[in-house]
């Protein structure tokens, strides 16, 4: 069984820093965009597409992601399922592929609740006050908007609301995490130190 770290974040935490860096210090690989580009090519939808739809959410019907019968499962009156359900049901496809490859680090995209059955996954929750989490924008990200507040409120509820969604779990609360870690404490650096502790334990235990 394929052993793999998942790793949620808020928004401006550098938490995708973060696990790019403990992915090498690891010496095993990470997936964020890999997910976009490959669901794309599966599924046949617009790269870009599938981007924006990752964090919106619908209140329709919600598709098994486990299914085995056609790639886009299709509801009793033989309709395919909503845009946003096929985006989650193609990046989870992906996600699982990857995992069958062997142990590696996947952030973001309900990947702790994807692998939940058949895989054996270490997830970790990166946070960080507001205040700091702001001050990384700033010097960091190149936002096309000068209201970094109100971007990073809007970017932190879209991932809480497209999670809580499709995995019937509170976002960023401790209980749905093995690991959760404030990275204004000890930095980005720091915060990669400590977690390659927890993650070479995990991998090799």
């Amino acid at each position: 069984m394929s052993k793999i770290i998942t790793i949620g974040r808020e928004f401006g935490s550098g938490g995708r820093l973060i696990a790019k860096n403990l992915a090498e210090k690891l010496k095993v690989p990470f997936y964020d965009k890999e997910i976009v580009h490959k669901a794309s090519e599966i599924s046949g939808l617009d790269e870009k597409f599938v981007e924006e739809m990752e964090q919106k959410l619908n209140t329709r019907l919600l598709f098994n992601v486990s299914s085995n019968g056609h790639f886009f499962p299709s509801t009793p009156d033989g309709q395919f399922p909503p845009l946003e359900d096929q985006v989650f049901f193609a990046e989870s496809k992906v996600i699982k592929s990857y995992a069958d490859k062997g142990p590696c680090i996947i952030i973001g995209r309900c990947a702790d609740f994807v692998l939940r059955d058949k895989y054996e996954s270490f997830n970790i929750f990166i946070y960080a006050p507001k205040d700091k989490r702001l001050e990384r924008l700033e010097k960091y990200y190149h936002l096309d908007t000068d209201d970094y507040e109100g971007r990073l409120k809007k970017i932190d509820k879209l991932r809480a609301r497209h999670y809580e969604f499709y995995t019937d779990k509170k976002w960023g609360l401790i209980e749905n995490y093995d690991l959760s870690i404030d990275s204004s404490v000890f930095g980005i650096e720091g915060t990669v130190e400590i977690l390659a502790l927890a993650g070479e334990r995990f991998l090799n235990g």
